[in-house]
């Protein structure tokens, strides 16, 4: 929990392409106050076992969620369960709609098992971290494909909440996003402090502010709940409360 940035990559071409683009980045990347950036790094394969090569791991799952568009049977599956209000509904619904779900579920499992088979088969990828500071996840830049395809496609997500210079961190992040975007592999971005959208350091301020609120509001009852069973509950919010002040204002 906490706020945080996610992004999507979109490149077309081939690996060269993409590298010469990726090597380019990491350059500008070292000119930043990052506390590191590391070297490029190839993902020759993907799995979907635990415990394998982790990167591996991370290529194939986002692959999944990320490579592919929704098929027919994908989204009717999902507009059925929009319209009778969600899986817990299902049960109460006539037995005609139960089975229509059930054939459209077997459908969209099948596709899915069916990409993980050629994921397994043929994904492979490159990806680089930037270590962002103390307190920040790692901004991520990764890139899949399926065998030589000229199709790239990636995702990551950095968690600035617990930052310990937040408005730093999180406006680095940014900054390494329009770079991204000026590189020509960006293809979208949501951010949840707003700052992506709106550029403007008071809606930046409200969104870290109403998160940090909202975390400790949400660590007081855990520990609560923990006291009464003996448990201690720690939670990032204890050592890392951010809040930000613009123009005197809070």
């Amino acid at each position: 929990m906490g706020l945080k940035i996610g992004y999507y990559f979109n490149f077309q071409g081939n690996r060269k392409e993409l590298l010469d683009r990726v090597q380019s980045l990491r350059e500008q990347f070292r000119d930043m106050p990052v506390k590191r950036v590391m070297d490029i790094q190839d993902v020759k394969g993907a799995t979907f076992e635990r415990g394998k090569d982790h990167w591996e791991y991370m290529l194939a799952f986002m692959m999944l969620l990320n490579h592919f568009p929704r098929t027919v049977p994908e989204k009717k599956q999902i507009e059925m369960l929009d319209e009778i209000g969600g899986m817990n509904r299902l049960k109460d619904m006539p037995v005609r709609v139960r089975n229509r779900y059930a054939r459209l579920k077997a459908q969209a499992d099948d596709i899915w098992e069916r990409r993980q088979k050629r994921i397994a088969k043929s994904g492979n990828g490159l990806y680089f971290n930037v270590d962002v500071g103390e307190g920040c996840e790692y901004f991520t830049v990764l890139f899949a494909r399926l065998g030589t395809g000229k199709i790239w496609r990636g995702m990551g997500c950095t968690k600035t909440q617990y930052a310990e210079h937040f408005a730093q961190a999180h406006l680095t992040v940014i900054r390494m996003l329009d770079l991204c975007k000026e590189a020509g592999i960006l293809e979208r971005v949501e951010d949840q402090g707003e700052y992506w959208e709106t550029r403007d350091l008071k809606v930046l301020a409200r969104n870290i502010n109403a998160s940090t609120e909202f975390m400790k509001i949400a660590s007081k009852a855990l520990q609560q709940i923990g006291g009464k069973k003996l448990l201690m509950v720690h939670n990032a919010v204890d050592k890392c409360a951010n809040y930000m002040q613009v123009n005197g204002e809070k």
